[in-house]
């Protein structure tokens, strides 16, 4: 049987593995969260009119996470490209989501994820904030010395001044009710954040299923919760009819950590270049990728001292 629990949205939870771990938290809202709901439903309500406008391909109307419009925007990495890249867009959807980008609503909801991650989970934050940093400023620099091997690519740059995470999907429902699945082309260990939008009974409908720890969570609109997507497998279950659902979800591809890790190339051009040295090196760091990444990890201990707070904990999940 699942372990369901709801959390107060004002109230942060974290999830803890057996060494009190912190790998995923129940953001929720802002303490001073005065205009949250009125912010997040201006949210939804952008995305719902944007929808109207956007021209959606077949992919992006149904995907394997589920039958609802989405667009992804940012800085990627992975599937045949070659090198990091800011996500094309059809000429008619650019400016429509420039807009909609530029709109307090999503400004706010990132700052606060930025400052929700960094919170719970700094060491992790720093990692997936510097990766970025650096992706910036290696793009900026070869325009600078006129070096660029793509200089008619459009430049690098984070979707959000504040954002530690390289990409983001708008997912524009207008039921926007994700299938079980994993984002295995996201940094194995990194987090992502998810905040829902919209107007919808969330104890009816609309919980966050976390399948691989057997959670079913309430996920009330405007609230934000941030997970290892790549790791867990996770679903929502149904909202009711007549209601309206949407996402916003904050991520990096894990290719974009691989491309800065081999020197800003890709990993075969990047192995070719070692030898047999070298390369028995390179494996034996990728064999430790799992310990580096659960490193990263802060103890609800660490956070308690750093931050001179006591940390509530669920209770753990009672045996069947």
């Amino acid at each position: 049987m699942p372990n369901k629990f709801s959390f107060v949205s004002r109230t942060p939870l974290p999830i803890v593995d057996d060494h009190r771990r912190v790998y995923a938290v129940c953001a929720g809202v802002p303490k001073n969260n005065a205009g949250w709901d009125s912010l997040q439903m201006r949210a939804a309500t952008l995305l719902e009119a944007s929808r109207h406008a956007l021209v959606f391909n077949e992919k992006n109307r149904k995907s394997r996470r589920g039958k609802f419009s989405a667009i992804n925007v940012g800085i990627s990495h992975g599937g045949g490209q070659t090198h990091p890249m800011v996500l094309s867009q059809e000429p008619k959807n650019a400016p429509i989501l420039k807009e909609l980008m530029a709109d307090k609503a999503f400004h706010r909801i990132s700052g606060f994820s930025a400052g929700a991650f960094a919170s719970w989970a700094p060491r992790l934050y720093r990692y997936q904030n510097g990766c970025v940093t650096k992706l910036i400023e290696n793009d900026q620099q070869l325009r600078r010395d006129n070096t660029h091997p793509y200089p008619d690519d459009e430049e690098l740059r984070r979707n959000w001044p504040k954002t530690p995470w390289a990409s983001a999907a708008l997912n524009f429902g207008p039921q926007t009710v994700c299938f079980r699945h994993a984002d295995y082309n996201n940094l194995a260990f990194g987090w992502c954040a998810i905040t829902a939008l919209g107007s919808y009974d969330y104890k009816k409908g609309g919980h966050l299923v976390l399948w691989d720890l057997k959670l079913v969570i309430e996920f009330p609109p405007g609230s934000m919760i941030l997970i290892p997507s790549s790791a867990i497998r996770h679903s929502n279950t149904r909202i009711q009819a007549g209601e309206q659902r949407y996402s916003f979800t904050q991520y990096s591809a894990g290719g974009l950590f691989r491309w800065l890790e081999n020197s800003f190339k890709t990993v075969e051009d990047h192995r070719s270049t070692l030898g047999p040295e070298q390369t028995a090196c390179l494996l034996d760091d990728l064999s430790n990728q799992l310990e580096f990444g659960l490193s990263l990890f802060s103890t609800v201990e660490e956070l308690e001292k750093a931050r001179n707070i006591s940390i509530t904990v669920p209770p753990p999940k009672q045996s069947p």
